[in-house]
């Protein structure tokens, strides 16, 4: 087998779509059954990120990788990753240094580049085993020290998370409708009218 050849590993990301989907309820800071989510800062830009100990590795999505021009590498052991909710094999070949960013917290983390939809960024038990982080599961918020310092991550409301999905919703609708040919980017039939109505429910800017 050669050096470059992926090594196959049975490997699950047990994070089931619909747990990442939040309901809103009548409390909407109940965080019983929410994964954590919150938004982070990437060049810049605004980025959904989820923490989750059931992943053995951090991940960062294709989409905000290619979009914001971040530098690669290649991951020094290639693997095979397949969703539990999809019998189609990912190889896995790239890494990204990603620097964030959460309020004050600031932080590079190497991720695992795959195609990924629930979030931007996914970080896993890598991530929380170098900051040493202590977990509350009631609250669902994450505590660690950081230089000396103690933070703690608090989570979207589902209320917010659902409004985030909301706006990246708008955000494919409006790419939707827009045509790209010979390096101009033109709009389909009455796709003026209708960037308007969506630009009216969308207010930050995002990956």
């Amino acid at each position: 087998m050669s050096d470059d050849a992926p090594e196959k590993i049975d490997f699950t990301l047990l994070v089931a779509r619909g747990a990442l989907s939040a309901q809103v309820k009548e409390d909407d800071e109940l965080q019983r059954d929410n994964v954590f989510q919150t938004r982070c800062h990437v060049n810049d830009k605004v980025c959904s990120l989820i923490i989750n100990g059931g992943s053995c590795t951090n991940m960062a999505s294709i989409t905000m990788v290619k979009k914001l021009n971040l530098a690669t590498l290649k991951h020094p052991k290639l693997y095979k990753l397949q969703w539990l909710i999809d019998n189609e094999e990912i190889k896995v070949t790239k890494q990204v240094l990603v620097s964030f960013s959460i309020g004050k917290y600031k932080d590079e983390v190497l991720c695992d580049v795959v195609p990924m939809h629930a979030s931007h960024i996914l970080l896993g038990r890598p991530w929380q085993f170098d900051r040493r982080v202590t977990y509350d599961g009631y609250t669902n918020r994450y505590s660690f020290l950081l230089n000396k310092n103690g933070i703690t991550l608090v989570p979207l409301t589902p209320k917010q998370v659902y409004n985030d999905q909301d706006i990246d919703e708008v955000s494919q609708a409006i790419n939707n409708i827009m045509v790209k040919i010979r390096g101009r980017i033109l709009l389909k039939s009455g796709g003026m009218m209708r960037i308007k109505k969506l630009l009216g429910l969308c207010s930050i800017a995002r990956v």
